[in-house]
């Protein structure tokens, strides 16, 4: 291929200054029209792509015929000593392909683009001229919005009569052979070769459109081949798995557009445009016209209508809660599901929450009190943080649960508009009184207080319910030195000079507030001497009990009149097993509150423990063939010997403790016998050896770290195997016994537990989740995604040599409302059997009023 043109070659009165693209069949150059001084674009024909001149022409005269705001329009054409080329208008910016470099585009411009793209179509449908190469390359961002380019494959409709006789028609989309385009946005009839329309550019629309959003290929793959074979017969993931603030709207519309046959997809791009349109104005507000007024958004309708009706609540309330003589208790949803997060917003009448009703997405809902009516506000996967003063929301994007998530901190204002993206990696957040924002933020080994962002205030292993006080002088929050939420934990307070106080400790506890006008911080916590209440604790540390109910509360916030909301809710647990041999699962639990920690290599025996609260307290085991579980003792089961003779359980602790000495537990006659724990601090996971008289574990020494321990059963004696800051799942010895699968700095390594070098395993992902080794130790079962439980899970069968990855099967509750995650899985070596324990949580949201 020749080399580009040099500044200052002139061809007739263009001057060149600067190459801008390269393409196909041509060369895009900046260059100053000397005639009407001004700067513009010049397109030439390639040297090496002269039996390629008509479709140049071809291209010139397309476009000649359309005059639009977003084709680019060009001016003239000549050729220069043999070579063609045009003269194009010259457009500042960048391409839609360079912006998505960057990832997603928001969904404000998403839309805007679209329609744009849209409208230039409809423009040149009309004149009968199909694109047939729309991709983001071809469209350039400007100032003035999109420019369509390149109509280098534009099929004429309907030939006129100065054309080549059916030259638009029957020209050929192929080059020696290959079809020519751009494989990922091409429509199913336009890869076989088949005759395309108009609505060949629509399916181009939808993958643009999909790419947006997403910011990745509606159809990716490695080959052109690949490529295609994903057009031909599957569908992309939904939008939301990507991007969880999708409309649903928009769903449908991409998935429309994306539609294997022609006559599915949307007919004109008129259509498309104007639906697309309607789906900015409706959620993000029209942005056509600077002078034009907004439409409220959906969101801004539900928060206008509420309004409208407040004056028929206030009355309900003219009274002080604090001034009845009893608490009352008004329900705000009655649906069946999990409520993870709610708050009232700042008129004290409309409540904002996060909630999964009868299995679907977590999503967000407004409501009104005195009305068991909820709005969703399409937010997907949204959970509600805080209500700012000035009404802007908090909304965390990603992973969550009844009690908390990690994900995409956004802030969505009521008033409309798309959410705005804050940080990444925030488990928490809340709004102080002059609109700053503290955060908690999940870093490599702990959590850290920011108040405001940037600020850090304090760190512990994990940190939740954290929220800012009325003055905005403090911040409260419960902390643990557990590797998780929800653990025993301690009510500390912290102020803006980072000095702490605990005021609380050793409670089991979920939610917190400030109480209005005082410096108590009310909580709804359990302590050993009694059920979980709601408790109120002075800055000085005096604690008393607000309010006992017989079920399990967690407080959300607290109005400035003081109502509390609050939910209430009641968990029901079980085993599910599915057994060698054996077609479909069946219940396998005993009790209610009970966890299954393992099962034999044939499926006949089934380990787990019951529980206590988050704690297990006794160890059982099951035969299924047989009626009653065996209780085998005090303890937290941990493994079962490859013999099936003996449980590897820790030692009862404290009310509040996991236990930390490890106890071998014999499953028939014997006593249970204790083993030293030397300068163990804390102990993790442990398991059998294949031996049965070694046993592997991680704990966190005096010092502070984690690493992984082999201890030998009979004489006591404990060595450490890996180097500190480890993470090890349950079943991580080689069936050999010589390695174990640990994970390092986000690495997996098998470490020799005798002598050796440690070895790495790409194959396994840093967010892989091991959970059993196959047979022979050739391959092991991962789930796909690490510290996620949440159904279905898929397991795939990871070859540890070759790194080959396969689907191997899904787990997938029969019923899934109210199951917020899979608690532990557990299976076979072989693969045939497998047991997970789930716990269903089902939760209604009240109004209390008259609490003191």
């Amino acid at each position: 291929m020749a080399q580009p043109l040099a500044a200052g070659t002139r061809l007739g009165s263009f001057e060149i200054v600067s190459i801008l693209g390269a393409g196909g069949m041509g060369e895009v150059y900046r260059a100053h029209d000397t005639r009407l001084n001004r700067i513009v674009a010049l397109k030439i024909l390639r040297p090496d792509k002269i039996a390629s001149v008509e479709r140049f022409h071809r291209e010139a005269r397309v476009v000649s015929r359309l005059s639009h705001p977003h084709i680019c329009p060009i001016y003239d054409v000549g050729e220069e000593n043999g070579t063609p080329f045009f003269v194009m208008e010259y457009l500042a910016g960048q391409t839609l392909s360079e912006r998505l470099d960057d990832g997603a585009i928001p969904l404000p411009e998403t839309l805007q683009y679209a329609v744009e793209i849209c409208e230039a179509l409809t423009e040149a449908h009309r004149h009968g001229v199909i694109h047939r190469d729309v991709k983001p390359g071809n469209i350039m961002l400007t100032r003035e919005g999109v420019k369509l380019l390149d109509f280098g494959l534009a099929k004429l409709k309907e030939p006129k009569e100065d054309d080549a006789a059916g030259e638009a028609d029957t020209l050929d989309l192929t080059d020696d052979g290959g079809i020519l385009g751009t494989p990922s946005y091409m429509a199913p009839e336009q890869l076989e070769a088949r005759e395309v329309d108009a609505r060949a550019d629509l399916f181009a629309v939808g993958a643009v459109l999909y790419e947006m959003v997403t910011g990745r290929k509606a159809f990716p793959g490695s080959s052109r081949a690949s490529v295609t074979a994903a057009i031909l017969t599957s569908d992309p993931p939904p939008m939301a798995m990507s991007q969880p603030i999708t409309p649903p709207a928009l769903e449908r519309v991409v998935a429309r557009c994306l539609a294997k046959h022609p006559d599915d997809r949307w007919q004109t791009a008129s259509d498309l445009g104007w639906e697309l349109n309607d789906i900015a104005e409706t959620r993000l507000g029209d942005h056509s016209s600077a002078g034009e007024r907004r439409r409220p958004t959906r969101l801004r309708n539900a928060i206008l209508a509420a309004t409208l009706v407040a004056a028929t609540f206030l009355t309900a309330f003219a009274l002080s809660p604090r001034d009845r003589s009893q608490p009352s208790y008004e329900r705000v949803t009655s649906r069946r599901g999990i409520v993870s997060a709610a708050r009232f917003a700042p008129d004290g009448q409309t409540i904002i929450y996060s909630a999964a009703w009868e299995g679907q997405p977590y999503d967000l809902f407004l409501a009104r009190v005195g009305s068991m009516e909820s709005r969703p506000l399409s937010l997907a996967n949204g959970r509600i943080l805080s209500v700012s003063p000035k009404g802007d929301l908090a909304v965390l994007f990603g992973t969550q649960s009844f009690a908390w998530g990690v994900g995409t901190l956004a802030r969505v204002s009521l008033a409309g508009g798309a959410p705005r993206e804050l940080l990444d990696s925030v488990t928490e957040a809340d709004w102080g009184p002059d609109d700053s924002l503290a955060v908690v933020r999940r870093r490599t080994s702990d959590m850290q207080v920011e108040f405001p962002v940037g600020a850090p205030l304090h760190e512990a292993p994990s940190i939740w319910s954290m929220r800012v006080s009325p003055r905005g002088d403090r911040v409260a929050f419960f902390a643990s030195q557990g590797p998780w939420p929800g653990v025993t934990g301690q009510l500390v307070v912290v102020d803006r000079s980072r000095r702490a106080s605990t005021l609380v400790r050793g409670v089991l506890a979920l939610g917190l507030a400030w109480a209005p006008g005082s410096d108590e911080v009310w909580f709804t916590a359990a302590r050993a001497d009694g059920p979980p209440a709601l408790r109120a604790v002075s800055l000085s540390g005096t604690e008393r009990v607000v309010e006992r109910v017989p079920a399990p509360l967690k407080l959300e916030d607290i109005a400035p009149d003081g109502r509390v909301l609050l939910t209430k809710g009641f968990d029901l647990g079980g085993i599910t097993c599915l057994l060698p041999g054996e077609s479909s699962e069946r219940e396998i639990g005993w009790l209610q509150n009970s966890r299954v920690e393992g099962v034999s290599a044939d499926g006949n025996t089934i380990l787990f423990g019951a529980r206590e609260g988050n704690w297990l307290r006794a160890v059982y085991v099951r035969r299924p063939d047989a009626a009653p579980a065996v209780r085998l003792g005090d303890g937290h089961p941990e493994s079962l010997s490859a013999d099936g003779k003996w449980v590897l359980a820790r030692a009862p602790g404290a009310a509040n403790d996991w236990g930390n000495e490890w106890m071998l537990v014999p499953t028939g006659a014997g006593a249970p016998k204790r083993l030293p724990r030397g300068d163990i601090a804390q102990l993790r996971e442990g398991a059998w050896l294949p031996d049965g008289a070694q046993i592997l574990f991680t704990a966190i020494d005096k010092g502070g770290a984690a690493r992984a321990y082999v201890q030998n059963v009979n004489t006591g004696q404990m060595r450490g195997i890996t180097p500190e800051g480890v993470y090890m799942p349950e079943k991580a010895a080689t069936p050999d016994g010589k390695s174990a699968l640990v994970s390092l700095d986000g690495q997996w390594w098998l470490y020799p537990i005798d002598s050796g070098a440690r070895r790495a395993v790409p194959a396994i992902g840093a967010d892989d989740s091991p959970i059993q080794w196959s047979t022979g130790g050739g391959s092991v079962y991962v789930t796909r995604s690490r510290g996620s439980m949440r159904p279905p899970i898929q397991i795939d069968r990871v070859n540890v040599a070759s790194g080959r990855r396969e689907p191997f099967r899904t787990v997938v509750p029969s019923d899934p409302v109210g199951l917020d995650r899979i608690e532990s899985l557990v299976m076979t070596p072989d693969g045939r059997g497998y047991c997970y324990s789930y716990a269903r949580r089902l939760q209604e949201l009240y109004v209390a009023g008259g609490l003191k």
